[in-house]
């Protein structure tokens, strides 16, 4: 159902209207500034397309459109996506791990 009428951030849990605005900051009096300050809402993006039935999301509008941008990537994403005739499959659920470490280490991983 395409009607929510707020999304919630599984990571952070800030929750926005589907509006855009910032409704809540879990743990907002932790912060040095006020994120409903700083952080207003959400950005209208600039381009947004889909390929293979995945949904790419980009907020710069001078950045080159999604085929391009992906280039030889395309090759992987349908490898993944020919493993079955009907395409990605969506699985439902979460992996929870629990570690003791300063959220940054694992995190930054993401972004090498």
């Amino acid at each position: 159902d395409w009607h929510a009428k707020e999304f919630v951030c599984r990571y952070h849990g800030w929750a926005y209207r589907n509006s855009g605005e910032l409704v809540n900051v879990p743990g907002n009096e932790d912060y040095k500034s006020e994120p409903a300050a700083v952080y207003n809402g959400l950005q209208s993006p600039a381009q947004v397309d889909s390929y293979r039935g995945l949904y790419f999301v980009n907020f710069d509008p001078d950045a080159p459109d999604l085929l391009t941008y992906l280039g030889d990537a395309r090759y992987f994403i349908d490898l993944a996506a020919d493993q079955s005739p009907e395409g990605v499959a969506i699985l439902e659920g979460t992996h929870k791990y629990s570690l003791k470490a300063n959220w940054k280490a694992p995190e930054s991983l993401v972004n090498s």
